[in-house]
């Protein structure tokens, strides 16, 4: 099976495709929306917004993300992957040195909107192709691509603060943008591939065969039987949209504490800039093992292993409470850190595991809009809650509740594809 191994080595080329979509949602993705946090004390500061204000770029921001991941899954089933990566490098690095010209409100909003109608599109594009390049694997090689973020989590804390300081918040954001342009763009367009042969796709399913192995006989193999159901009908079943429901919840929470991580640290508990910028570093390096944990746990227990990590984000809000020092910041950077991990690749695994391969850029980009719009409404109800009451007490609670609804409402979800997969490979063998 020879068309199943890459030309740069004996191994699988969608492998090849994690690591290029890996580097790009890094810089594409990840770069801007860690770093976004890191100005909002600098902000402040300059203008006297309040937090609302601040953070509100965020719901801007993940506003125009909707928006634009619900037109990017039409998009990517329609002209391809490669179109949308190099739309989203362009609007990236546009927002980026956008911000050299923010003086108001407005414009710093402005800002935010052009960085978020890339930032879930390069997901939707990226979760999709992994998704048309595994099957057994799909949970593993989502859980590798989205370490992007955690690398950049994991780096940019230490970058963000020093440059800052040295050149301010616009220029800081400006010069992040250059390695979109030098690295990940052509990387992109130089190796990765778009579309698996049939082969391929029989070599991945199969847990992989030798290179001397046989080919299989032509039409013994169905790799990827397609789904009865049209978008239509997918969308009007109550199965649908129990997703829909918890993919905003929890987006909500997961989102909120996001955005409002460095003023919590910082600012209400007082333990200043510097060590809120080591646990949230100190998350993200606990989420490279996370996403592949949690990927590894989906291709083997599906939606039940997205209710542990719903629940897993209900304890991470519960340890929030009894920090005072040190050791309770990282105590909950670990579990933050852990189920921020698992939130990330979710979405493909619904749209894939529940309703198969024939419209999945559709659903993942249906999923990743309402996710944008959880990411949208959270960060600024938990800052208008602060604002009300002066403490995060009543905020959190509020998301506590909204972690259990969420882990509830996937009691009545069912894998319907990865069942009947793995029925048709029980009655092959």
């Amino acid at each position: 099976m020879s068309s199943a191994w890459s030309p740069l080595g004996p191994v699988y080329y969608g492998w090849w495709n994690a690591i290029v979509s890996f580097v790009c949602l890094m810089l594409i993705f990840g770069v801007p929306t860690v770093l976004l946090p890191f100005v909002y004390g600098p902000v402040i500061d300059e203008f006297g917004w309040t937090r609302a204000q601040v953070t509100g770029i965020a719901s801007f921001k993940f506003t125009a993300a909707a928006l634009s991941a619900f037109v990017t899954g039409f998009v990517v089933d329609r002209f391809g992957v490669r179109v949308v990566i190099v739309v989203c490098c362009f609007l990236t690095g546009a927002g980026m040195c956008g911000f050299l010209w923010v003086d108001d409100l407005p414009s710093f909003y402005a800002a935010g909107i052009v960085l978020g109608l890339a930032s879930t599109a390069v997901i939707v594009a990226l979760k999709t192709l992994m998704s048309r390049w595994f099957h057994r694997n799909q949970g593993l090689s989502l859980g590798v691509i989205m370490m992007g973020s955690s690398v950049a989590g994991i780096l940019i804390p230490f970058v963000a603060v020093p440059l800052i300081e040295a050149r301010g918040w616009r220029e800081t954001f400006a010069l992040m943008s250059l390695g979109i342009w030098g690295v990940g763009l052509p990387l992109f367009l130089f190796v990765a591939r778009e579309t698996p042969t049939p082969d391929e796709l029989a070599y991945e399913l199969q847990a992989g065969h030798q290179r001397d192995e046989p080919e299989p006989v032509s039409g013994e193999i169905r790799v990827q039987p397609e789904s009865p159901l049209s978008l239509a009908a997918v969308v009007a079943t109550p199965m649908f949209w129990l997703i829909v429901c918890a993919t905003f919840l929890m987006s909500f929470v997961d989102q909120s504490l996001n955005q409002h991580f460095i003023l919590f640290i910082d600012r209400d508990l007082g333990l200043g800039v510097a060590l809120a910028a080591r646990a949230f570093s100190a998350t993200f390096v606990i989420g490279v093992f996370a996403k592949l944990g949690f990927g590894w746990l989906y291709d083997r227990t599906s939606i039940r292993g997205i209710q542990i990590c719903y629940l897993l984000m209900g304890l991470s809000v519960a340890l929030a409470f009894p920090i005072t020092g040190a050791v309770g910041m990282f105590v909950f950077a670990l579990a933050r850190g852990l189920a921020h991990g698992g939130m990330l690749i979710k979405k493909a695994i619904y749209a894939k595991h529940c309703f198969g391969p024939t419209h999945l850029g559709k659903l993942i980009g249906i999923l990743t809009a309402t996710a944008s719009a959880g990411y949208a409404a959270g960060p600024w109800v938990v800052g208008w809650l602060y604002d009300r009451s002066g403490t995060y007490r009543p905020a959190f609670l509020f998301l506590l509740g909204l972690c259990i609804i969420s882990a509830a409402l996937l009691i009545w979800v069912v894998p319907t594809y990865r069942n009947e997969m793995a029925r048709t490979a029980s009655e092959r063998q």
